[in-house]
Parts: structure tokens; C-alpha cells; sequence
């Protein structure tokens, strides 16, 4: 689990790099994997099973990408 948040939270910090026009539908999207990667590391974390400091990161990742999405919205 912690691995698929980590990797979730590097997909969502990669999309934020992106130029184009962001639709209703990528912020959906972008948010969704963001809050999934989000509940995966915090499950992770919880668990104390090996690999918490891929889960920390890969919930820090998704948190500094929700709150990107929040003002990309809101724009």
C-alpha cells in the first residue's frame, strides 16, 4: 500500500505541471487518485508495516496536490 501511494502522490504532483486548460473532469480525476494515494498511505502508516517512509511521502505528495486542486477550482 505504501508503494501505490507513493506512486499515486508522484502522479499527481507530475499533472500539476501541466499547461493546459484544467477541466472538471481532470480535476475529478487528479482528485480522486490524489485522495486515494491519500487513505492508502495514511492506511499504511497506521498498519506500521515496512515501508513507512515511502507511505509519509506519498502522503505528502497527495495533501500539497489536493490543496493545488482546491485553488485550481476555485479558479
Amino acid at each position: 500500500m505504501a508503494v501505490v501511494s507513493l506512486i499515486l502522490g508522484i502522479l499527481c504532483v507530475l499533472a500539476l505541471f501541466d499547461d493546459s486548460d484544467w477541466d472538471a473532469d481532470a480535476l475529478l480525476g487528479t482528485g480522486l487518485f490524489a485522495m486515494t494515494g491519500m487513505l492508502l498511505g495514511i492506511v499504511s502508516i497506521c498498519q506500521k508495516k515496512p515501508g513507512n517512509g515511502m507511505a509519509i511521502a506519498g502522503v505528502a505528495m497527495t495533501a500539497i496536490s489536493l490543496l493545488c486542486l482546491t485553488g485550481l477550482s476555485a479558479s
